[in-house]
């Protein structure tokens, strides 16, 4: 969870830094002090480091590669937490989610399901607000466990929804309740760009 949370402090410094294009002022921290002061504090924009808001993405660029010679060992440092953090998300095992559901307790996810409950138009899932509905993985998304696998969502009555039927692919956001069946609480849905 450290890492997580180290990865998207350094990415809010570089993006952060893509905002704008002005001159910083000659008190500010250099690329390399800021990345160490986030990596350490976790703050996305330490004192002294408000400069990165206010330079353009190819400045931004050029003192990445710049930092790169100039401080080489907090920028390895920083290239290990991003490695790291791509491989922990490639080694997500759905046929452990499955097995131990209850494992993953609390933890939210943001899956392509569809709907597998009996809805039918003119009903649609906005009619089964505060109720259990049953979805299963749609083919050919992440993760990979089998798509016949149903898993139980509470819907929200306070959630926006779109006019969803049985069948229809949606993304789904849920705080996992530790089993397939119950205890899933939806925190948003909407349709699949495409």
């Amino acid at each position: 969870m450290k890492k997580v949370f180290l990865l998207i402090t350094l990415f809010g410094l570089f993006i952060l830094s893509s905002c704008g294009g002005s001159e910083a002022t000659s008190s500010k921290k250099t690329m390399c002090e800021c990345v160490e002061e986030a990596m350490d504090t976790g703050e996305e924009s330490p004192l002294g480091c408000e400069w990165l808001d206010e330079i353009s993405e190819k400045e931004t660029e050029k003192m990445f590669v710049e930092a790169m010679k100039d401080c080489p060992d907090i920028m390895s440092e920083v290239m290990e937490v991003m490695m790291s953090e791509e491989e922990e998300e490639e080694a997500f095992d759905g046929g452990d989610f499955i097995d131990y559901t209850e494992n993953y307790e609390g933890q939210i996810f943001e899956w392509e399901l569809y709907v597998t409950e009996s809805i039918y138009s003119p009903e649609s899932i906005r009619d089964y607000k505060g109720k259990d509905v049953k979805f299963q993985k749609a083919e050919d998304s992440e993760p990979n466990f089998p798509s016949a696998t149903n898993i139980i969502i509470n819907i929200p009555e306070d959630l926006k929804l779109p006019k969803a039927v049985l069948h229809d692919d949606l993304i789904v956001k849920f705080k996992c309740g530790g089993s397939l069946t119950e205890g899933n609480v939806a925190l948003a849905v909407s349709r699949p760009k495409r």
